[in-house]
């Protein structure tokens, strides 16, 4: 009898010891699965939506000038520009990495001008005369009725020469300084490709902008170097856009730091004669929330 106590009471110890055990373990595999559910798929989310500003340096590149004074003219007397930009972008995450952007922002291009003087030169005909020099004379002697002679004279054109007494009666002298500035609204799309590190990211995007003119200001010196004239600007343009996007994520927001660089794919000015098109190399600063 004393030894079926033992038994059974050790049974009993080894099944309670068991079901402890088992409770541990279960209770193990629910932390742990909690866990492997916690880091990345809870905490990404599908939008961004940021807001930025900042400065771009606005460059230019003449093409097609057949005048060397004039191209010289508009490199030598016309200066580059640094231009702001605000604007806001809304960007969607395919996943982790990849992502796509549309946006609106404000750009102005242009230079300033100081143009050295330039004369327009009016000019008048004042008079007109003939070389009587070249005239060559005949004489012809004929008898007439009553029997007695005269002469004829006859005058022939050898080589008549036209002598032009041409005035300058007036000369404009103009000196001309200014502010040409174009402003564009900028509608970028976007494909992105993302880099994370802990709570640093690197966002590398490239693609392209729609530009439509908001409104413009300034004149250029003429092709002649003789005037000055109104730029004929394209109501809409196309550029190419590149940057990367560098964030630190805070504890609702993050904060972000955005080199950019900015081309025209065409000239920005309609002229038979030559083709305009700028360049913006810029860094925005702004604010972002993923939600």
């Amino acid at each position: 009898m004393a030894v079926d106590s033992i038994v059974i009471d050790s049974l009993a110890l080894e099944k309670e010891i068991s079901e402890e055990f088992s409770d541990t373990l279960t209770k193990d595999d629910s932390l742990a699965n909690k866990v492997v559910l916690t880091p990345e798929d809870a905490t990404f989310k599908k939008w961004t939506f940021s807001v930025f500003g900042g400065p771009s340096l606005i460059n230019k590149k003449i093409t097609g000038v057949s005048s060397d004074a004039y191209l010289t003219k508009r490199n030598d007397e016309e200066a580059n520009i640094v231009s702001m930009s605000y604007g806001l972008r809304m960007n969607y995450n395919f996943n982790e990495k990849i992502n796509f952007s549309l946006g609106a922002n404000s750009l102005t291009y242009g230079e300033d001008v100081n143009y050295s003087t330039i004369y327009d030169t009016e000019t008048s005909m004042s008079s007109v005369s003939k070389d009587s020099s070249y005239l060559d004379y005949i004489y012809t002697a004929y008898q007439d009725s009553n029997g007695g002679w005269d002469t004829i004279l006859t005058t022939i054109v050898v080589d008549t020469t036209f002598m032009v007494d041409t005035t300058i009666i007036n000369i404009n002298a103009t000196d001309y300084a200014g502010k040409n500035r174009f402003t564009y609204l900028q509608i970028p799309i976007m494909f992105g490709y993302k880099f994370t590190f802990n709570k640093l990211s690197v966002n590398v995007r490239l693609g392209g902008s729609y530009g439509i003119l908001l409104k413009n200001s300034g004149s250029y010196v003429d092709n002649n170097v003789s005037n000055i004239e109104l730029p004929n600007l394209r109501k809409t343009m196309i550029n190419m856009v590149a940057s990367t996007t560098i964030a630190y994520q805070l504890k609702k927001m993050n904060v972000f730091i955005e080199p950019k660089f900015r081309l025209n794919s065409g000239s920005i000015i309609t002229h038979p004669e030559f083709q305009q098109r700028y360049t913006s190399i810029g860094c925005n600063f702004g604010l972002s929330f993923d939600f």
